[in-house]
């Protein structure tokens, strides 16, 4: 039985990656993909606080594993698949997950100091995504949608990011409690 199992993911990589390699890897998408995460990058480390800048890291860190377990149960229950993949493993969560939502929730942090401002940002932010980037992304072939829309994607990023907050917040008072001087 194991070994029917490993066979058969064996043949699955082959297949995926046969399929990156002849028709994601240097398609229209693939640039596009590559470009917009140097532009984030670049932007992000021009305007980040060098002084909070491990703050930042965490907080973005937590977006990112929240982002990450959210994009691999969408995917799995085939509310989203992602056509064009930067590397071949599936899901192809890197552009998303691991840079593009917990920069711009890193910088809606770094901008804002009240949970008010916070949710206005992280509103705008959930907004960009959803009704920006998104379908930029699925225009071009990127990623699509099954049973989901801009909306639901909205919801989804704003709920979770705003989840990630509260427990940011809740593990930054107990530091906080706790601290000796």
């Amino acid at each position: 039985m194991t070994e029917s199992l490993h066979g058969t993911q064996v043949m699955y990589w082959n297949q995926s990656y046969q399929r990156w390699a002849a028709q994601e890897l240097f398609s229209f998408g693939w640039f596009f993909n590559i470009v917009f995460l140097i532009v984030l990058y670049t932007v992000w480390i021009k305007i980040v606080d060098k002084r909070r800048i491990k703050e930042l890291l965490l907080f973005g860190s937590f977006i990112s594993v929240a982002a990450g377990f959210v994009d691999v149960i969408a995917v799995s229950s085939g509310l989203w698949e992602y056509k064009i993949r930067l590397f071949p493993i599936n899901p192809a969560t890197f552009p998303f997950d691991y840079t593009v939502v917990p920069i711009f929730y890193m910088i809606v942090m770094q901008y804002t100091s009240s949970w008010r401002g916070y949710l206005i940002g992280s509103l705008l932010a959930a907004g960009v995504f959803a009704f920006v980037i998104s379908p930029i992304y699925i225009n071009l072939g990127i990623k699509q949608y099954h049973n989901f829309n801009y909306f639901y994607m909205f919801l989804l990023v704003f709920g979770v990011t705003t989840f990630i907050k509260t427990v940011y917040n809740w593990l930054t008072k107990i530091e906080f409690k706790n601290a000796r001087y």
